[in-house]
């Protein structure tokens, strides 16, 4: 089944919660507005190619009840990072990707191939289904909804893995890069402050940060850059909730 090619579907979800009535415990299921609409990454350069990639957005959510909200699974990834495409089409690739992120208010989510598209369900599913739970008990700070999910316990073990990961949201700032600013700066707060008390010379400090890549004799050195540390600058101490962060 995992070799097999995957077609545009969407998943809907419900939870299942009991309900005291006279006396009386019953069942009831409610559907969740949220959808997971499942596109392979090659039809998403198909109909990036035809200019039809928002329309067929904006057409899933017309024929859904108002209020709901869509998660974008793009699978088999793989396919077209591991071929001989140029790298013009992945950039393009990604940039559509955060546009429907921008103008649709979507969550995305990049699978490399049908097995952890089975993980990525499951999971989904599972925590679907915990979180009536998880929002009576509201104990932890939780990020995802796979295995890989970022936790911050009671005594705060956790939180520089949360705050790199709300760092990798910027475009441009990878694992090495948000792992660089985050021992610098060790909480969003403290970058911040930093970055609130004198912007210009913040972002150039910023932009000199070394960022250090791969092991061994394949080991070298970057800076983070004056375009990327102006997006982070932005992302931290931009007042308008509308503002995009190209």
């Amino acid at each position: 089944w995992y070799q097999r090619r995957v077609r545009e579907a969407v998943v809907s979800t419900q939870s299942t919660g009991m309900q005291a009535d006279d006396g009386s415990v019953q069942e009831f299921k409610v559907s969740e507005e949220i959808v997971l609409l499942i596109i392979p990454a090659g039809t998403i350069l198909e109909l990036l190619a035809g200019q039809q990639l928002q329309s067929r957005i904006k057409a899933y959510y017309e024929i859904l009840p108002r209020g709901y909200k869509i998660t974008l699974i793009v699978c088999e990834v793989d396919k077209i990072f591991k071929s001989k495409r140029k790298k013009a089409d992945i950039i393009a690739f990604e940039e559509a990707l955060l546009d429907l992120q921008l103008d649709h208010d979507i969550s995305t989510y990049l699978i490399k191939n049908n097995s952890e598209l089975v993980d990525h369900i499951r999971m989904f599913s599972k925590a679907i289904g915990e979180r009536p739970h998880r929002l009576r008990t509201n104990k932890d700070l939780f990020i995802g909804s796979s295995k890989d999910s970022l936790f911050v316990d009671k005594d705060g073990k956790g939180y520089l893995q949360v705050f790199c990961a709300q760092l990798q949201e910027i475009r441009g700032v990878n694992e090495a890069i948000a792992s660089a600013i985050s021992t610098q700066y060790p909480s969003p707060v403290i970058l911040h402050s930093f970055l609130s008390s004198s912007p210009d010379h913040a972002i150039a400090t910023l932009a000199d940060i070394p960022v250090r890549r791969g092991v061994g004799s394949l080991a070298n050195t970057r800076r983070v850059g004056p375009e990327v540390a102006k997006r982070v600058a932005q992302f931290y101490l931009s007042t308008n909730p509308d503002e995009q962060i190209l």
